[in-house]
């Protein structure tokens, strides 16, 4: 289990997310006060800011296009700081959207924006953390270690404990578990020191899931429960939630599964508050998984299905695919292989393109016991093979560096042996120059004792004196020899590793700028895929208008003269026709009565397709003139307009009228309501326009999945001038249609 809630960890703990992220019921607020500032200025800027911000928990999607926008105004005024900031959340927005190269390429370009040292650090730290999602864990340790370098410059005590703690959750994933525990160790002390209780609770957190992974569930336990007091210090409840999770997976490692299934049951408490669909698949998937192991297929089975519909909204697919792999394993458990067998393919080929590992080594397990149920043991043999190859390359991949560090052990400890041998060598020449030292006395003691032999002695000596200096002097030269050496070695090594690093430095600028210029060139396609599709949506409403025209000038001109000259000669003809039978002049007066009733049908017709007063009096004066003809005492409208004085453009024109006409007959038709109220403000950097009624409503969580024609129309029309609509609605509570087009 621990696996998952290593996910679960990445978002809370590597990103320190703002605590102006604040919950979305603020954001008709801040577009009320944004629409009454007219002056694009700091102000302004600041509370785009606030409004984006709202966004992001529920509708991570709308965060980014105000983001953008606000990324834009703060590149005209020059406003630096709104300008890092905006990319700094646009980029966790992205990630929380799944969309990773997105928030790569942002917080590459805040790191490029950025001037000082604090903002530098953050903005290579947050590249570290798309690395570690994207199965980089090394890449990531050095954006990690340089971040801390940044860090450490600006002297920011909790920039720092941040970055150890990023550092220590590589070095943990890695299994190098004595630099974890050291750096995770650091950072607790300094967030401790500056009373941080959150850095706190993460750095506990951090030693918990190690613990976890070691299988010391009793350590995992207690570094949890710490960072739960520290949690609830602050009412940090999405990270109590956490330490639910592992406490979850301790418990279910002890095999007390009732305990674990008790916490996971918590933590979907807090996430279902706040609409977390990512962790609420996240731990669904964990509670399947239990009920997997205890053989409750068929509740597992219902449980995976609720997970995989909140990872779905989420866009989550590393979650999405660990969590299909759960439900290939219980249906191939019900017996329902063929379709198991679908599922883990369609995994494999996912995992396979995105280089998902972990993902695909328990894919290929899943894979090759489903196919052996089947009984395609030659299919079950290709994928087992597949999977030993993958084994080995994740194994060959984590002892890679343990070997390197061997290899640096064995050649550390063969250059102190040589050492060690040159120092014996010294000593043992010392030794025998001090034995020479001694046959010399005792050979003037002999020629003492000789004096007969003093000449010949003496000339011995001399020799002898001679060889020791020479025996001397060779020594000095081979020590100087040895240090000569040493250092030859020493410049070597310093050359070989100056060279190794600026390889690696060429390698690493090439491959940025080239993934830069990939990133930028995908980003150019997509616009330009936009513009084209922009282009072709108004050609095509600009077309259904112009036909509009010329069948309603058809229909006046054509068949309105042949009507009106019909009924013209039809009521001459009957006031001069004597009718003998009272029947025949009603049926006489019902012809022309039906004659009449088709022509005001006609120019009734004509005028929806283009209203005269569109064309004459502007948008005001065709929706009153629309509204008047709907009987009021089955729907009572109301519009209020400001600012729409002059003219709009004729296209905008159009496009609203057209919007308000099919929303006003949407509500006639389907929503039973007895009032509706239209209000369309022209506010200089845009036209919003609220439309309200008090009808039976609908569930707008499925809109997505029951969107008509109608609806796809209005979507349709909006986004070819570049706007938004969106849809608030609850059953029995109405609905509220806001649309903002800008100009």
């Amino acid at each position: 289990m621990y696996k998952l809630l290593t996910k679960i960890f990445i978002f809370f703990a590597l990103f320190i997310q703002s605590s102006s992220f604040a919950q979305n019921n603020l954001s008709p607020s801040y577009k009320k006060q944004l629409n009454l500032l007219k002056k694009l200025d700091s102000n302004y800027v600041n509370l785009q800011l606030k409004l984006a911000d709202s966004y992001f928990q529920n509708k991570p999607d709308t965060s980014i296009y105000y983001y953008l926008l606000l990324i834009k105004n703060a590149q005209k005024l020059n406003l630096l700081r709104q300008k890092l900031t905006a990319f700094d959340h646009l980029g966790q927005a992205y990630y929380s959207t799944g969309k990773l190269d997105a928030a790569l390429k942002t917080f590459i370009d805040y790191e490029i924006e950025a001037k000082s040292n604090k903002d530098k650090s953050i903005a290579l730290r947050n590249q570290g953390n798309i690395f570690i999602e994207k199965g980089e864990p090394n890449k990531a340790l050095d954006y990690y270690k340089r971040s801390l370098i940044f860090a450490e410059a600006a002297k920011d005590r909790a920039l720092i404990a941040t970055c150890l703690n990023n550092i220590a959750y590589v070095y943990r994933q890695q299994g190098v578990y004595a630099n974890a525990t050291n750096y995770q160790l650091q950072a607790i002390k300094i967030f401790e020191q500056e009373k941080h209780y959150k850095g706190i609770g993460d750095g506990y957190v951090q030693l918990a899931l190690m613990h976890l992974k070691r299988k010391n569930y009793d350590d995992a336990i207690s570094y949890s429960s710490k960072a739960k007091i520290n949690y609830e210090n602050i009412n940090l409840n999405n990270s109590v939630a956490i330490t639910y999770n592992i406490l979850a997976g301790a418990y279910s490692g002890k095999g007390n599964q009732e305990t674990a299934l008790n916490y996971l049951h918590k933590c979907l408490e807090i996430y279902n508050t706040n609409n977390d669909y990512r962790q609420i698949g996240n731990t669904l998937s964990d509670i399947a998984q239990i009920e997997l192991e205890n053989n409750q297929n068929q509740k597992a089975l219902a449980t995976i299905k609720e997970a995989l519909i909140n990872l779905e909204k989420s866009n989550y697919v590393n979650g999405i695919l660990s969590s299909k792999v759960v439900k290939a394993k219980i249906l191939s458990n019900l017996n329902e292989l063929n379709e198991a067998n679908q599922i883990l393919t369609q995994v494999i080929n996912t995992a396979v393109a995105n280089n998902f590992r972990e993902i695909l080594k328990k894919a290929y397990e899943a894979k090759v016991d489903n196919l052996e149920k089947l009984k395609d043991f030659e299919e079950a043999f290709i994928y087992n093979k597949k999977l030993s190859v993958l084994n080995d390359s994740i194994l060959n991949t984590e002892n890679l560096k343990q070997i390197n560090e061997l290899n640096k052990k064995f050649e550390t400890e063969k250059k102190e042996q040589q050492i060690t041998l040159l120092n014996t060598t010294n000593k043992l020449q010392s030794l025998s120059i001090f034995s020479q030292n001694l046959d010399i006395t005792k050979q003037n003691l002999f020629i003492d004792n000789q004096k007969l032999e003093i000449i010949a002695k003496q000339n011995q000596i001399s020799r002898k004196s001679l060889e020791n200096q020479q025996n001397l002097q060779n020594i000095k030269i081979l020590r100087q020899k040895n240090q000569i050496q040493r250092l030859e070695l020493e410049q070597k090594n310093i050359f070989l590793i100056i060279a190794s690093v600026g390889l690696i430095l060429i390698l690493l600028i090439t491959y940025l700028v080239l993934n830069r210029r990939k990133i930028q060139a995908a980003a150019k396609m997509q616009e330009e895929l936009r513009i084209q599709q922009e282009i072709a949506t108004r050609k095509i409403l600009d077309a259904e208008e112009r036909e509009r025209r010329r069948i309603a000038g058809d229909l006046h001109d054509g068949v309105g003269q042949t009507l009106s000259a019909a009924l013209l000669s039809l009521n001459g003809l009957v006031s001069k026709i004597d009718f003998k039978n009272p029947q025949e002049k009603e049926l006489a007066d019902h012809a022309v009565g039906l004659v009449n009733e088709s022509y005001d049908e006609m120019r009734s017709i004509s005028h929806q397709m283009m209203p005269n007063a569109l064309l004459k009096a502007g948008l005001s004066a065709a929706i009153r003139e629309f509204i008047s003809k709907i009987d009021q005492n089955m729907l009572k409208v109301s519009l209020e307009t400001t600012g729409l004085q002059q003219k709009l453009d004729e296209q905008v024109e159009t496009v609203i009228y057209r919007v308000i006409q099919e929303i006003t007959t949407n509500v006639i038709k389907h929503a039973n309501a007895n009032k509706m109220s239209i209000q369309i403000a022209n506010e200089q950097k845009e036209i919003s326009i609220s439309i309200e009624d008090n009808g039976s409503g609908f569930d707008a969580s499925k809109l997505a999945d029951k969107e008509g024609v109608g609806i796809r129309n209005i979507k349709d029309r909006i986004a070819s001038l570049n706007g938004v609509v969106e849809f608030d609605s609850n059953i029995n509570k109405g609905t509220l249609v806001n649309i903002y087009i800008p100009i």
